[in-house]
This record gives structure tokens, sequence and C-alpha cells, in this order.
């Protein structure tokens, strides 16, 4: 007996020098993008930036680079979790996008797994059948012939936008949510929000406060430790490709994580339910407007809970990504116009020229607009609203150039690095909007401005809603309005220092103070009346 026990031992012995041996050689055949030194245990869990980490991440890409066969490729390592950085749109290509069925995943989330986001929420969701059928009701209602049934609703929006910055020209950060709420929420539940005090439009922000935390590397304990074994007080346990952190009661992670874990809760509940009962207490008392929601829960014959559920879910995204990332963008619009007095002039030019002072544009005025094409794309360019947009995890080993991407790393695509690309675009910090023109003043395309919509399979499925709301505002504002700095009580301009928020997912310009004054302040009054 004992001699079995000894031959199973040894053979397990070997078997164990056998597998140590082939990790070991594969290790040296086998190796990551430079980065940061690491420390033993820890890797990089305290290199990992809090701030501005889009910008951190391309001058590491330039600093271990330079003699890698990628310079644009960077890998970080936390607690046993790869990260990998890809700074250019060449290396996303090469590496990421001829391979786009291996990097749709995302990063195991313990936190979002806690707030019962996962499956519905579509940014956090790995590819499968429940992401699949959400993502095609927002393809389907976001595509671009259906933007066209839209152009009417917009034209509303933009009206009310104009009448309230006419009475309140100082509050520009206020119209610009309420004016993408007010669209989104019209367009999904036929909901009209008055002001941007609306409980749906609050709800939503109440909900964006919690959704940097669930995606950020290093943002929440919950989500840092995703390792297989840990050495917890010596002994190791087996995770399950779980974090170890995420198994601990609430009270044991502190008082602002439990405090957080019920926000995003409750939330996320209020984002999809609250506007769906809204609706469907509209369609049993005959008030209910035409909607998305109304048209779908129409269609829906047997009352299938199912795809019920899959409807509520899917718009239930739209509401919650279009409002945050839009505003954001349309506030570096007025920072930059503050910034650029002379991109303004030219703006107003073309649009006299080609509207007049008579009549609110419109989308089949943007092909004789080049220069507000071109400061609409310049926009997009110069902040992206997501620089890293949400990590995506690559489901199997990829090699690559010399180096390999491990199964199960964290991959991330800096967006704001291939926006800000010198070669790419010369001088990337400041906002030229000629770059975007040919010397006949004709746009050029430029495809790497999907970048500020995501890439890949995972690219935004409503970046055809944000286009059209986008656009419709800077060139109507820029028809009505000229914007300036605020001035104080002494009459002296306000300072304008063009920071941003420097560690959220989705991040825009700091508050800063502006006014608005009508160029035609009569010519826009005849229009507002007409339009009644």
């Amino acid at each position: 007996m004992s001699s079995s026990y000894l031959l199973v031992d040894a053979l397990a012995a070997a078997a164990f020098i056998a597998l140590l041996y082939g990790y070991i050689s594969r290790k040296q055949t086998l190796t990551l993008p430079p980065g940061p030194p690491r420390l033993p245990v820890f890797g990089n869990a305290f290199d990992v930036p809090k701030d501005y980490a889009w910008k951190q991440y391309a001058k590491w890409s330039e600093k271990y680079g330079q003699s890698s066969q990628s310079r644009d490729v960077i890998s970080l390592e936390v607690f046993g979790q790869t990260i990998i950085v890809i700074n250019s749109h060449s290396a996303l290509e090469d590496i990421v996008l001829v391979r786009s069925a291996t990097f749709t995943g995302r990063p195991y989330n313990k936190f979002a797994e806690m707030v019962g986001w996962t499956g519905s929420n579509i940014p956090l969701t790995t590819v499968g059948r429940e992401w699949r059928e959400r993502r095609r009701v927002m393809e389907n209602c976001f595509k671009p012939a259906a933007m066209r049934e839209y152009r009417g609703l917009q034209t509303q929006k933009v009206l009310k936008l104009l009448r309230h910055v006419l009475e309140k020209p100082n509050d520009i950060a206020d119209h610009t949510r309420e004016y993408t709420g007010a669209f989104i929420l019209d367009v999904v539940y036929g909901y009209d929000v008055q002001s941007v005090d609306d409980h749906f439009v609050k709800i939503n922000e109440e909900l964006q406060a919690v959704v940097p935390y669930t995606v950020l590397p290093g943002a929440l304990i919950v989500n840092t430790l995703p390792i297989r074994v840990f050495p917890f007080l010596g002994i190791f346990v087996w995770c399950n490709d779980e974090a170890l952190v995420g198994h601990l009661p609430l009270w044991m992670l502190g008082r602002k994580f439990a405090d957080l874990t019920v926000a995003g809760k409750r939330s996320w509940q209020k984002v999809l339910y609250e506007p769906y009962e809204w609706v469907k207490k509209g369609m049993r008392n005959g008030t209910a407007k035409e909607s998305l929601l109304r048209t779908g829960l129409l269609s829906l014959a047997d009352a299938d809970a199912e795809e019920e559920q899959v409807l509520v879910d899917g718009l239930g995204n739209a509401y919650f990504a279009a409002i945050d990332t839009t505003t954001f963008t349309l506030k570096a619009f007025i920072l930059n116009m503050i910034l650029n007095p002379h991109v303004q002039a030219k703006a107003r030019e073309e649009l006299d020229r080609v509207i007049g002072r008579e009549r609110v544009p419109d989308s089949n005025d943007r092909s004789n607009l080049p220069y507000i094409e071109a400061i609409y794309m310049e926009t997009l360019r110069w902040d992206p609203t997501a620089p890293l947009g949400v990590p995506h995890t690559a489901d199997e080993d990829v090699m690559c150039e010399g180096f390999y991407i491990p199964r199960g790393a964290i991959v991330i695509g800096n967006a704001w690095a291939i926006l800000h690309d010198p070669v790419q675009y010369p001088d990337p910090d400041s906002f030229q909007p000629e770059r975007h023109l040919s010397a006949e003043d004709r746009v050029v395309n430029d495809p790497l401005l999907d970048y500020a919509f995501g890439y890949g399979t995972r690219k935004c499925p409503g970046r055809h809603f944000a286009d059209a709301t986008l656009w419709l505002y800077i060139a109507t504002v820029l028809t009505f309005f000229e914007i300036h700095r605020a001035k104080g009580e002494d009459g002296r301009e306000m300072p304008v220092d063009g920071r941003f928020e420097p560690r959220s997912l989705v991040h825009g310009p700091l508050p800063f103070s502006c006014t608005l004054v009508p160029r035609d302040e009569r010519a826009l009054e005849h229009i507002l009346q007409q339009y009644q």
C-alpha cells in the first residue's frame, strides 16, 4: 500500500515539475509588452494612475516602448492581473480589430454583480445572448434610417433650448444637460422634460455618479484583486477567477463602500423601471405619447415577460448612456468657443451665408456647412468624453510582434492618445477645425474619430443619435448666439482655465462661467413665435 502511495506522489511531483518547466520555458520565450517596473506580489498596484490616466499611459508608451517592436503598447500587472494599454490606431488595428471576436469580453466585475447590473447593463455585459438581444434593441432604434424620424422632435427640443438660453443666458451647463435629456427621454419614453431639475434627469445623474467605480482600474478593491491564487494570512485560497475581497461581507469593506453599493443598486433600478412604469401607467389610462417603449410594448403580442425585459433593458441603456456623454461633449464645444473666439467668427460667417438668421438649421443643411462640420469633428477629437472607453478582455492568448497578451488580460484602447497623436494631428492640444478641411474647404473624412464612440464589436450603438444631437446643437447655438466669458460684479471677465475632470470614466470640463449673447434678438424672437 505504501509503495503505491509513493508511486502516486512521485508521479504527481513529476507532473508538477513538468508543468513548472513548461511555464518557465513559455515565460522565457513569450514576453509581455514593456511597462513600469513591478514589485513582487503587488506588481504595479501603486503605479496605476488615478488622475488623467489616459495622459500617463501615453507618456509611459513613449518612455518604455522606445526599444520595443511596438512602442505603442504597454503592460501593467496588478496582483497578478495583466493590463494592456494600446496607445495608437495602428497597434489597436493590428492587435484588436483584426481579432475583434477575441476581444469582446469584459473584465470580471464583482461590483457590477453585487449591484445587479450584470446582464442588463450593455457596456458591462460580456458578449452572449443577453448582450446581443439588448444591443439589438438599441441598434434598431438608433440606426441612421431611424434617426430621420426624429428630426421634427429634434427641432422642438432645440427651439426649447433657445428659449431657455434667452431667459437665462448664464446657465449654459444646465441648458446643455436639459437639451440632451429632453431629446432622449422624449424619443424613448414620450416624456417631456421641463427643467434640468426634472426627476428623470436627476435619477440619471445619481447613476452616473456611481458608474466610474465599476470599470476604472484600481477604483474599487473588490475589482482590483481578480487573482486565482491569493496569499491570505499565509494560506493560499482558490478564488475561481473572482475577486477574493468581493466575497467579504459589506460591513468589512467600510461604510463608504456599503453606501456606494446601495446607491448603485437603487439608482440602476430607478433608471430602468421608473420611466417604464410611467409609460405603462399612461398606456392604461390612455395618456401615453408615441415613444419607442410604447411602440415596443404594443408589438409584444403575447406579453412575453422575457422579451419585455429585453426591451426595458435595451431602452433603459439608451437613456442611461446618452445624457452624460452628449452633455460633456457640448460643454467641451462651449469651452473651446470661449477660448477660440476666431473660430466662432469664422463659423458665423458661414452660417450667415448659408442659413441666415430667419430659420433654424436642420440636417439638410449639413453638407453645405463644412466649417460647422469641422468644429464638430474637432470637438470629438480634442476631448473624447470616454478617453479610455470601457475595458475589453482577451478571450485567448494572442501573439503579436514578439510579445503576447495572455488570456484574461484587461485590454484598454486609449482613445485620447490616438486622437492626440502628434504625427496624425500636429499640435494636438490646440483646437483647430481647419485640420479637418481640404485646401478647397471640403470636409476630409477621418475614420479615427470613430474612436470617440469606442471600437470593434462594442462600438457605441447610440453613436448616430449622439452625432445628430451634437451637430444640431453646435449649428443652432452658433447661428443665434455669441459665446463669451462671463463677467463678475466688477465688470471684469471671469477666468476660464480649461481644466477637465481628472478621473471619471466619462469626463468633461470642470465647471466654468460663460454667457450667451443673442446675435439678433428680434430675429430670434420672431423665429420662436413662428414655431409656437
